[in-house]
């Protein structure tokens, strides 16, 4: 990846959002019904270089959905608080 703005070719970082669906919960009795939203659950990934945070950035190729298939590495609040504020 390369930063437009910049010209930075490390350190890239990409926040991803993932809306959980929002519910209504109705009770009638012992009865409960569920309503949700038809496009709820959408995921939002925003791209940015960390050097100078532009969001124009040059993917070169990277496939951004393919990112799942990494493994997920879970990080104390701490160490997350350190990685957000890099």
């Amino acid at each position: 990846m390369e930063c437009r703005s910049c010209g930075a070719k490390a350190k890239f970082q990409a926040l991803v959002t993932d809306y959980k669906p929002m519910e209504i919960w109705e009770f009638e009795g012992k009865e409960i019904t569920r309503y949700t939203q038809p496009d709820a659950g959408d995921l939002e990934v925003k791209l940015s270089c960390l050097k100078c945070g532009s969001n124009d950035v040059d993917k070169q190729g990277f496939d951004m959905d393919s990112f799942q298939s990494k493994k997920l590495v879970t990080l104390s609040d701490e160490a997350w608080d350190a990685k957000v504020k890099a």
